[in-house]
């Protein structure tokens, strides 16, 4: 629809033409919605198969092998991946989402330091449960595997944390996550493919082997 200009351009020959704006991109809204969904279910496997079993008493990951029992090998390497993909998906799934509510910059760039030291916590539990369970697996194989992927977890941690120090929200949110997501295209691919070796590696050394 064409807007009326006022009598005196229109005697000029000038006419008011209206502003169309384009509509935010919607991948950025589903990208980050699936991060940190990843995040949120790697959060609950951590709960289920460490904290639980810890508080009653119990073996840590005994879910874990019951299902795979039941389930097989294919359940074991897929929810490996899940779990080590999700934690490297904690920093962007949770820190744009509290970036979004955090007015000052200074503090958006704390809140991704907070959430790269837990990714960093989270794998320096998991290298004290091989060292307990060293005497059940080969240190020459466990070790490498553990190097792996505390490398694929942090190939998408570290780079979302340094992205989030500068990250200034917009009144559109989906255009601010344009830029700092396309940045992090690669890191998540890298971290998907080392994830993916490591989780096929320890579904051997685990249950094939």
């Amino acid at each position: 629809m064409r807007l009326e200009a006022p009598r005196q351009l229109q005697e000029q020959g000038v006419v008011r033409i209206p502003v169309e704006r384009a509509a935010p991109p919607t991948w950025p809204t589903v990208m980050l919605a699936a991060l940190a969904s990843l995040a949120t279910l790697s959060l609950l496997q951590g709960v289920v198969d460490i904290l639980l079993p810890t508080l009653q008493g119990d073996e840590p990951f005994g879910f874990l092998f019951r299902a795979t029992d039941l389930l097989g090998p294919a359940f074991f390497a897929l929810y490996v991946l899940v779990h080590n993909l999700g934690l490297a998906c904690l920093v962007p799934g949770f820190g744009f989402v509290a970036a979004k509510l955090e007015r000052k910059t200074a503090n958006r760039g704390l809140i991704g330091l907070l959430l790269a030291g837990a990714v960093v916590l989270s794998l320096l539990i998991g290298l004290e449960f091989l060292v307990q369970a060293s005497d059940r697996y080969d240190p020459t194989l466990v070790v490498p595997l553990f190097v792996v992927e505390s490398a694929g977890v942090l190939a998408l941690a570290i780079p979302s944390a340094r992205l989030l120090r500068g990250f200034v929200p917009t009144r559109t949110y989906q255009w601010a996550l344009v830029e700092p997501f396309r940045k992090l295209k690669w890191p998540l691919v890298a971290s998907c493919l080392l994830l993916a070796v490591a989780s096929a590696a320890e579904t051997w050394m685990v249950v094939l082997r």
